[in-house]
């Protein structure tokens, strides 16, 4: 983000969440005009409307003894917040929540794709607890590039990839991958 392309306000919201930042929007809003964790933001002028680069990456140093909630706070949150204390949660639920959230532009379909990329694609039910470590994993280490493809990709949806009983990884289908090695079975059909 160069000042030609300086974020608007809700953009920058939005790329502090990209980088890692699990606060409430409140507080997001607090450093962004400026405050930090020992400091109230003034309020009195908004001397930002819009967020370069620079802006945003000392906004992000200013605040980096700021308290940023981890996966027992996003738990607790998503327990209590989301599904009423329960510790899982209904996919489908889930998906028409963050489509109703009036702070949230998400489409079904790249609901159902964040959901591919955290590893939730195959399952009807949702445990708070992987899903809230699998949001804070894959916040912090992005999947490569091929994996939000695939995400993308409408013949992969549904699916997931994870690993089997077995300790094989499992693809889209959620059964277990074919060995590297090609093997002739009894039928004579040929398997990888």
């Amino acid at each position: 983000v160069d000042k030609a392309r300086a974020l608007t306000r809700d953009q920058a919201k939005k790329w502090l969440r990209c980088v890692g930042w699990t606060i409430p929007s409140e507080a997001l809003e607090d450093m962004l005009d400026g405050g930090t964790y020992t400091r109230k933001p003034d309020r009195s002028a908004r001397k930002h409307p819009r967020f370069t680069r620079m802006q945003l990456l000392d906004i992000c140093a200013n605040n980096q003894d700021r308290p940023n909630g981890g996966v027992e706070k996003m738990t607790e949150d998503i327990k209590h917040n989301l599904n009423g204390g329960n510790q899982t949660i209904k996919k489908q639920t889930l998906i028409e929540m963050a489509q109703n959230a009036s702070d949230c532009d998400i489409s079904k379909i790249e609901m159902e794709q964040l959901l591919y990329l955290l590893g939730f694609g195959n399952r009807d039910w949702l445990d708070t607890e992987q899903l809230a470590s699998s949001l804070l994993t894959k916040t912090a280490n992005p999947p490569p590039g091929h994996s939000v493809a695939a995400a993308q990709n409408p013949a992969n949806r549904g699916g997931g990839v994870g690993v089997s009983a077995r300790g094989r990884s499992t693809v889209a289908t959620g059964r277990p991958r074919p060995s590297a090695r090609s093997t002739v079975s009894a039928r004579s059909t040929v398997t990888r």
